[in-house]
């Protein structure tokens, strides 16, 4: 995967249901949800297609791309 394949940011707050946030490529997404406080990152999740990361695996995307 690279930096630049189109995603989509995602939030589902607790009794919600989920809402995309924003859009862009991935790698600027993952630098967006690496700035959010560690107390919200569970509420987000990042789309690639019909592919739905989790804050875990977002942080291993950030690992594996180096953002």
């Amino acid at each position: 995967m690279n930096r630049d394949i189109p995603a989509t940011l995602h939030r589902r707050k607790l009794g919600q249901e989920d809402r995309m946030t924003t859009g862009g490529a991935i790698g600027d997404l993952i630098r967006q949800f690496k700035s959010l406080p560690d107390s919200k990152k569970g509420e987000y999740s990042i789309m690639v297609g019909g592919m739905e990361y989790s804050p875990q695996e977002i942080e291993g995307l950030a690992r594996e791309l180096d953002v």
